[in-house]
């Protein structure tokens, strides 16, 4: 969802926040929950708005697949704990 506002003077207010997951779909991290917010005028997020979008759609996709890495990787250590202590 995108939501534009206008603030002071000239100044426009930017929120995108990630849309929620189709039932079915593995749970999101609450970090990957976060909105993002520009703040600018109209001339000034011409400019710059794509980049930063682009920029935190990346940083999303990133931090989305670190925490599935890393929680893959805790439960083969968890996985093998568990053996171990089994013996």
């Amino acid at each position: 969802m995108i939501l534009v506002g206008k603030s002071e003077g000239n100044t426009l207010v930017v929120t995108v926040v990630p849309g929620k997951l189709h039932t079915g779909q593995d749970p999101v991290h609450p970090v990957l929950r976060d909105a993002f917010k520009a703040t600018g005028t109209a001339e000034e997020l011409d400019q710059s708005l794509r980049q930063q979008l682009r920029e935190f759609a990346e940083l999303f996709l990133t931090t989305g697949n670190n925490l599935k890495d890393l929680k893959a990787r805790y439960d083969q250590e968890r996985a093998a704990l568990d053996a171990e202590q089994r013996k």
